[in-house]
This record gives structure tokens, C-alpha cells and sequence, in this order.
């Protein structure tokens, strides 16, 4: 494998982290709702959020 094709910028490691980052916080988001509409318990909850760090 050629190690240029596993080489990216830093604007596009920043991108990437960035887009993981929003994607993080909508998990917490939906993950808050289904507890808050008792879809989810608290211990599923707790984990599954702390997962998603």
C-alpha cells in the first residue's frame, strides 16, 4: 500500500474530527430524548453516553 494515499492534509484531519465531533454531540442529543421519553433506562442510558465520548 502506498503511503501517500493514507496521507491527509491537516485541513482534512480537522474536518473528519470536526464532522466525529457533531456527530458525538447529536448521539448524546438522541440518546438524552429516548431517556427523557423512558425508551431507555438510566443504566443503558449512563453507558451508552459515556460510550459516546
Amino acid at each position: 500500500m502506498n503511503s501517500n494515499k493514507l496521507s491527509i492534509s491537516k485541513a482534512d484531519f480537522l474536518a473528519k474530527i470536526s464532522i466525529d465531533y457533531k456527530e458525538c454531540l447529536e448521539t448524546k442529543y438522541w440518546l438524552s430524548l429516548l431517556k427523557d421519553s423512558e425508551e431507555l433506562r438510566i443504566d443503558e442510558y449512563e453507558k451508552l453516553f459515556e460510550k459516546a465520548d
